[in-house]
């Protein structure tokens, strides 16, 4: 009945809200992949990131402060792109964007070979003066990826921006399946 009635207003619809509008006026022309949504904060269960201890995050409810946004990748001649958030209040956005910083502080650590559980050591061995663990095998091109992320906050909405060198870039889009010809 939901698509029924979404298929057969396609023709007496005004066009995207006010606020669609303004979030898709955020994404520059050149960007190659965008988006823009809205809609109200979204209710979900409690989802995790990290394993135990003061290392996990309410994924639940990081995306619960959220109510609209958009987002780009500008991929000539280097990787750019922005993730824009916003949400109700400053309050929530401070949460918000605290929480994204935790989960890039978390994947960086992952990334260099850190264990931030410092649970149980896997390979090398041995404590660091981040406070993990070492881990066999760091990836030293996803840390440097995630280090030129840089988040910041004004009032109600939280920036995530990126800014990749071109060898990066080229990384990334080698890891893209290739096309299919179509036969």
């Amino acid at each position: 009945p939901l698509l029924k009635r979404i298929v057969d207003a396609r023709d007496v619809t005004n066009g995207p809200s006010a606020t669609l509008v303004e979030r898709m006026k955020e994404v520059p022309p050149q960007a190659a992949i965008w988006a823009a949504f809205i809609g109200s904060p979204i209710a979900s269960p409690k989802q995790t990131f990290g394993q135990k201890g003061n290392t996990t995050i309410d994924i639940g409810k990081v995306v619960s402060f959220i109510q609209s946004g958009s987002f780009y990748l500008d991929l000539q001649p280097n990787g750019s792109g922005k993730l824009a958030l916003l949400s109700a209040n400053d309050p929530d956005a401070k949460q918000l964007g605290d929480a994204l910083r935790g989960m890039m502080g978390l994947a960086n650590m992952m990334a260099g070979g850190i264990d931030p559980t410092g649970g149980a050591v896997s390979g090398k061995g041995g404590s660091t003066s981040k406070g993990g663990s070492a881990l066999k095998g760091g990836q030293p091109q996803l840390q440097k990826m995630l280090d030129s992320l840089r988040i910041t906050q004004e009032a109600s909405r939280v920036n995530l921006y990126m800014d990749q060198p071109e060898p990066i870039v080229e990384q990334l889009l080698q890891l893209l399946p290739a096309p299919q010809a179509k036969q």
